[in-house]
């Protein structure tokens, strides 16, 4: 599974899903918006580790939910919230950053 992953470029759409229906994606995004409402990341910080523990990967879960989260959390104006949060929790969106 993981090499199809690799040959991609990225997991599939189910397995994105399935985090978020996990509650993985969201744990520190705003419960109105269907997320675990956390204002720590020592929850994140579990999951991260746990994972590693067992030597699996989640595709791109850092950067869509420790690096992006929190910029859409704090920046984010109430509509784009509204539009982009709910679909971030459900893996229905999967979000990327470019940085210089």
């Amino acid at each position: 599974m993981h090499h199809d992953w690799e040959l991609q470029g990225h997991p599939p759409r189910e397995f994105c899903n399935r985090l978020g229906e996990l509650g993985i994606l969201g744990i520190e995004a705003p419960e109105e918006f269907g997320g675990g409402g956390a204002k720590t990341f020592k929850f994140t910080a579990v999951v991260t580790e746990e994972a590693a523990r067992a030597g699996v990967t989640f595709g791109s879960y850092s950067v869509h939910s420790n690096l992006i989260l929190p910029y859409l959390v704090e920046y984010a104006t109430e509509e784009q919230k509204q539009r982009w949060l709910p679909g971030f929790v459900s893996g229905d969106i999967m979000t990327a950053i470019a940085m210089t």
